[in-house]
């Protein structure tokens, strides 16, 4: 028999056990779902920016 001390002790060491493997997936979920973003950004920002050229004086040949 069990005395009354040791039963709560051993539920809160299951509960603990739980509690850092469901800590541990969720800190997992939120690393790949950040690297996930990360790369949604990369993939959206990548290519070549615009400038704009400006436009230059055509001189007239025939008054030149």
């Amino acid at each position: 028999m069990q005395s009354p001390k040791s039963a709560p002790t051993a539920r809160n060491a299951r509960l603990s056990g739980a509690l850092a493997l469901t800590f541990e997936e969720l800190e997992n979920d939120a690393t790949e779902d950040e690297l996930a973003a990360e790369r949604a950004v990369a993939k959206a920002t990548t290519g070549r920016g615009f400038t704009r050229q400006r436009g230059e004086r055509q001189t007239l040949e025939g008054y030149a």
